[in-house]
């Protein structure tokens, strides 16, 4: 899980809710959860674009 955090950016509470909408695919093995690269990668594509501003104070 902590991989999948570091990789997205996206924070533990997004990943879970987006695995209790069924938008990502999580795996248990023993206490360890496993989360599917393929539904992450998915999930990562299909949030929108950042809509990136001029720094302020930026000179050109």
């Amino acid at each position: 899980m902590k991989a999948a955090c570091d990789w997205s950016g996206l924070s533990r509470t997004a990943l879970y809710r987006a695995a209790g909408t069924g938008r990502l695919l999580l795996r248990k093995a023993g206490r360890t959860t496993i989360v599917d690269g393929a539904s992450l990668a998915a999930l990562v594509a299909d949030l929108p674009p950042a809509a990136l501003s001029r720094s302020r104070g930026k000179v050109d």
